[in-house]
C-alpha cells in the first residue's frame, strides 16, 4: 500500500514536471516566432514534439495503471491552470468606458 501511495504522489510530481516542460518550451517557440522566416514550421513542428513527448511520458508513467495517469494527468492540469491565472494575472486589462 505504502510503495502505491509513493507511486501515485511520483506520478503527480511527474505531472507537474511535465506541465512545466510543455508549457516552458511552448513560452519559447512563441518568443522565437518573430524571429523565425518560417513560424508556422517552427510553432507546428514544436507543437508535434511536446505532444509526442508528452504522451510517451504518460505512458510510461502510467505503466498500464490508470490511477497513476489520473494522478499525472492531474498534476499537469493543475500546473496549466495556475501558470494561466499567473500570467493572466500579469495582463493588464483596457478599462471600459
Amino acid at each position: 500500500m505504502m510503495d502505491e501511495s509513493f507511486r501515485l504522489v511520483s506520478a503527480f510530481a511527474i505531472g507537474l514536471a511535465l506541465g512545466v516542460f510543455y508549457l516552458g518550451t511552448l513560452w519559447v517557440v512563441v518568443q522565437r516566432l518573430h524571429r523565425s522566416k518560417r513560424p508556422g514550421v517552427l510553432l507546428l513542428s514544436s507543437a508535434v514534439i511536446r505532444i509526442g513527448l508528452l504522451l510517451v511520458a504518460w505512458y510510461w508513467v502510467a505503466d498500464g495503471n490508470w490511477e497513476r495517469l489520473l494522478a499525472c494527468l492531474l498534476g499537469f492540469l493543475i500546473l496549466r491552470f495556475a501558470a494561466t491565472r499567473w500570467v493572466m494575472a500579469g495582463v493588464k486589462r483596457p478599462v471600459a468606458s
